[in-house]
């Protein structure tokens, strides 16, 4: 819509209020999906004291002037493998948890090493971590309060203050992570959460190079050619404005409620659809299905499945060409779909 409405205009406006309150409930439904564990991770090798001084100016900004942030970085820890930005809201998550209780001013000690743990049975178990901790001298917590911490929707703060996801949100990225969480507070004490993620193996005595911003960073957004596009979906809300996108990127587009439809009306466009685009979780014939079928019986034509929430990746279950996260972006969608076109049609 936004794309088809003057700049600038009092329509252009509300579409942009709309687009800012959806990306509050996709932001809502990330955190409760990283709760529960089926947040989609995009690891890459990192290593903990980058992303520290990276992000500690915006954790400045955020603490404001009565807090005064410190950073204890100890030299030589490994990189783990894991998703930036997630890793980037934990941090952000511990400091606003941090400021809210020193609200007369205090000190954050934001420290990362590496740490080997030999005996067994404690947090963390025996193995090779790397270890994050958030310190504040604020009030601290009573007993009963830390063993609430985590629970979603838990808060202590007046209303309109918190969600309550805050502290629950870190506790199912450091999950997902293989990680583990150690609270240690007490009233008048202050409180420290020590996050231990597990070091990536080294191999040939060198750890894996970090990914570098550039290559993080995807560009541009290639247009189609025409290519037909079988788009199946049993939202019809995500099928329509996954077809919309498309159509202005230059595909042509089939639109299906599941799975069984969708093999009816590949079958009689006679061979001519080039790509899947196929939710995950439907009724009837499953996406990771869907996908079998289609190529079984059109091999060599590409395939991209999509959900808003994964255990694991189904891409690499049934060797689909590319995994997308809903919500869609046009961008995301464009990259993801030319990409596994340009594969297919190398094979």
């Amino acid at each position: 819509m936004l794309d088809d409405v003057p700049a600038g205009s009092r329509t252009a406006e509300d579409v942009r209020t709309i687009l800012s309150a959806s990306d509050h409930a996709a932001a809502l439904t990330r955190q409760l999906l990283a709760f529960s564990r089926k947040q989609q991770l995009e690891t890459t090798a990192l290593r903990l004291e980058e992303l520290c001084r990276a992000f500690s100016p915006m954790l400045g900004r955020l603490l404001g002037e009565l807090v005064e942030l410190r950073l204890a970085i100890s030299p030589g820890a490994p990189p783990i493998l894991g998703d930036r930005s997630q890793l980037e809201q934990v941090l952000l998550n511990l400091a606003v948890n941090a400021r809210d209780a020193m609200p007369g001013g205090g000190t954050l000690r934001v420290e990362v090493a590496g740490e080997r743990v030999e005996a067994a049975g404690g947090v963390p178990p025996a193995g090779e971590w790397v270890r994050l901790s958030v310190a504040d001298t604020g009030a601290g917590m009573t007993p009963e309060v830390a063993a609430r911490a985590f629970e979603p929707f838990f808060t202590t703060k007046e209303r309109g203050r918190g969600t309550g996801l805050g502290l629950a949100t870190v506790y199912g990225v450091v999950q997902q992570h293989g990680g583990h969480l150690r609270l240690t507070t007490a009233p008048g004490q202050g409180t420290r959460f020590d996050v231990f993620l597990p070091a990536m193996a080294r191999v040939g005595g060198q750890a894996p190079a970090p990914a570098t911003a550039a290559a993080r960073t995807a560009g541009g957004a290639p247009p189609g050619n025409g290519e037909l596009v079988l788009v199946v979906d049993d939202d019809a809300a995500v099928r329509r404005t996954a077809g919309a996108m498309l159509q202005r990127l230059g595909y042509r587009v089939l639109e299906a409620r599941g799975g069984e439809e969708a093999m009816v009306l590949a079958t009689q466009a006679g061979g001519e659809v080039a790509a899947l685009l196929s939710d995950v979780v439907m009724p009837g014939l499953r996406g990771p299905e869907l996908a079998v079928e289609f190529r079984r019986a059109w091999p060599g034509r590409a395939v991209v499945l999509m959900s808003g929430y994964l255990d694991d990746t189904p891409a690499s279950a049934v060797a689909a060409d590319a995994f997308l996260q809903k919500p869609l972006t046009s961008t995301a969608l464009a990259q993801a779909l030319r990409a596994a076109l340009t594969g297919a049609a190398a094979t």
